[in-house]
């Protein structure tokens, strides 16, 4: 099963009881923070 993110902001958002956009914010800054740690190797 994959999920895109808008459900992924979704569910966490339900999970924690926060507003969308602030989720999506965390979530952006993740993905980011992976991407570039995966970029360094």
């Amino acid at each position: 099963m994959s999920i895109d993110k808008k459900e992924l902001v979704r569910r966490v958002s339900q999970r924690l009881t926060k507003g969308t956009g602030t989720v999506e914010d965390m979530v952006d800054a993740t993905l980011e923070e992976i991407y570039e740690s995966l970029k360094l190797g």
